[in-house]
């Protein structure tokens, strides 16, 4: 983002453009994916994401440019119709009964998965379930920090869960 400002400065915007139609979902032919409305609906229907929670939530205090906007792309200023839920269906249950253990990774300081999304998962899948503790800030974190690479490649190298409380904190 730094790199892509100082070329706008210098009266390049590419890099900027790039950004947002990659943020905005915006293909080469001019088209939009839906995948943030298809996303709200995913989190609305799942049941991990309570709307009480996110209400609570003050964007436009924290980020009185970036807030609205955020807060519009997270359906915050009203909760949609598709959360009521009256118009939603009876949500299946994800209840794992396999042998194998199952991990979730929830960061703290996740901007796309509120931590208590994470805690809600591990509850809804049951006993198999262990919750790993990203102290950190980011998104997609398994595959980059080398805690986390570690109880991920452990846990399929064994086949064995990672002690419960298990936490990795991000280096630098």
């Amino acid at each position: 983002l730094a790199q892509a400002l100082a070329d706008a400065e210098q009266g390049d915007g590419t890099t900027l453009q790039a950004i947002a139609d990659l943020y905005n979902g915006r293909n080469a032919d001019g088209t939009y994916s839906n995948e943030s409305e298809a996303m709200a609906v995913i989190d609305c229907a799942s049941g991990l994401t309570d709307m009480d929670d996110l209400a609570g939530w003050d964007l436009v205090g924290v980020s009185p440019l970036f807030g609205p906007i955020v807060a519009a792309s997270l359906s915050l200023t009203e909760a949609p119709a598709f959360c009521d839920p009256a118009n939603v269906e009876p949500q299946a249950s994800i209840a794992f009964t396999g042998a194998a253990p199952v991990i979730v990774i929830g960061g703290t300081g996740d901007p796309a998965t509120p931590f208590p999304m994470a805690e809600r998962m591990v509850n809804r899948i049951g006993p198999q379930a262990t919750l790993v503790v990203f102290d950190g800030e980011g998104h997609g974190q398994s595959l980059t920090d080398p805690c986390l690479l570690d109880v991920v490649t452990q846990t399929l190298l064994t086949a064995t869960a990672p002690a419960a409380g298990t936490v990795c904190t991000q280096q630098g």
